[in-house]
């Protein structure tokens, strides 16, 4: 290594922008195709983490440079999170400082990227549909070689469970079908066509319902928000009409392969016993986050979370902890403005905040698959708002050279 890295901050950075650039694609789409949790945490502290810790210490803070109140008031919720910790059955403070500081990294991180470098917003998708296609391909053949085509499918990657499995590839449907909508040619319409049809065959193998119920939410906003051709409404209304002619027609069969999939699954139990404990026992502070948590429920078990977002998000930080989420949520989502870059991204938060109201631990934690349903999405939105601003005061400069 140069010593110029270490003396000349331009050249530093110079340096540390061409990593992390990469770095961020290799972040993004390991949740595709990373075998664990720790896989993704390696590919993020190696492509993203230790490289802006060479740079944003010895930056000036700037709060618009580092994506304003998008990034502050994420911040501000992690910040009083991590502070429930010390009021915890089991406080573990300086694991959540740790996890405090990943997420003032990414945030920061990506903004400052993004304010230094053109961020590819095209060339992302087309990466996380061909990862997409070629994972899920041998995550199907790999598992029903060993298991029966009524087993519901599970994961060979980071996304292990069916619920995380079918939330990735509902994300991915959603971001082919939004390719399809905008698709302007019959090759392209076709391509995007048949990577939907490959996406959605691990979604529907899964049975996750919340996944299924976001999907089938966020792409009717798709078709609001872009737009598409008779030709194509055609095709979507006739595709939805013979999807409920089939289901109609095998439905008694499927209740009796999968009669597990039309019940609760002990949700209600969870979200009423959990409520109940919010509010007569921990309403304004919560519980207080655990690195390992446990919600243990006499004579029904024991369950690592309340499998909501919003409800474990209360039980752990209160009715305090509740709003500041609210609040940042709110913030991010009236910032939208429809555009090639950004309904998208907006989309796939959407997807996520709804199919995390059926699963998953609170917003704030290590860095696991629930990171692509929120924390990713949120990242990019952020940065996208700065470089569709950076493209149009660049616009109204060449405008007014001429």
């Amino acid at each position: 290594m140069k010593l110029s890295f270490f003396t000349n901050r331009q050249y530093r950075e110079e340096k540390i922008l061409n990593w992390i650039a990469v770095g961020l694609l290799f972040f993004i789409t390991s949740f595709v195709w990373v075998p664990s949790r720790d896989g993704v945490k390696t590919v993020f502290a190696l492509g993203f983490l230790l490289p802006l810790l060479c740079v944003l210490p010895f930056r000036k803070p700037d709060f618009q440079f580092y994506g304003g109140w998008f990034t502050g008031l994420a911040l501000i919720f992690a910040t009083y999170a991590t502070l429930t910790s010390v009021w915890s059955p089991d406080p573990n403070i300086d694991f959540f400082i740790i996890q405090w500081m990943v997420l003032a990294v990414w945030l920061c991180g990506v903004n400052w990227l993004v304010s230094q470098r053109f961020i590819n917003w095209h060339y992302i998708v087309e990466l996380l549909l061909l990862l997409g296609c070629v994972f899920g391909l041998v995550n199907l053949l790999v598992f029903y070689g060993d298991n029966a085509l009524a087993s519901r499918l599970s994961g060979l990657f980071v996304a292990r469970n069916p619920n995380e499995l079918g939330a990735l590839f509902g994300i991915l449907s959603l971001l082919a079908f939004c390719q399809w909508l905008k698709s302007n040619t019959f090759k392209l319409s076709i391509h995007y066509g048949l990577i939907v049809v490959c996406l959605l065959i691990p979604l529907v193998l899964c049975q996750c319902r919340g996944a299924l119920l976001a999907l089938a939410i966020t792409s009717l906003l798709a078709c609001f928000y872009i737009g598409m051709s008779k030709q194509k409404m055609v095709i979507l209304a006739g595709l939805a009409m013979l999807s409920v002619l089939a289901l109609a027609v095998s439905w008694n069969q499927l209740t009796v392969l999968s009669p597990d999939r039309f019940g609760s699954g002990f949700r209600d139990i969870i979200w009423q016993e959990v409520f109940s404990r919010s509010v007569n026992e921990h309403l304004l502070f919560g519980v207080g986050l655990e690195k390992e948590g446990r919600i243990i429920i006499p004579d029904v078990d024991v369950f690592h979370h309340a499998h909501n977002v919003w409800l474990d998000t209360f039980y752990r930080t209160g009715l305090i902890g509740l709003i500041l989420a609210l609040i940042h949520v709110f913030y991010v989502l009236q910032k939208f403005k429809p555009s090639e870059t950004l309904t998208p991204l907006y989309l796939w938060l959407m997807f996520g905040l709804i199919a995390s109201m059926f699963d998953y631990r609170g917003f704030f934690w290590e860095i696991d698959f629930k990171w692509f349903l929120f924390w990713i999405p949120v990242g990019l939105i952020s940065a996208m708002q700065i470089q569709e601003k950076n493209d149009r005061y660049l616009k109204v400069g060449n405008t007014d050279d001429s």
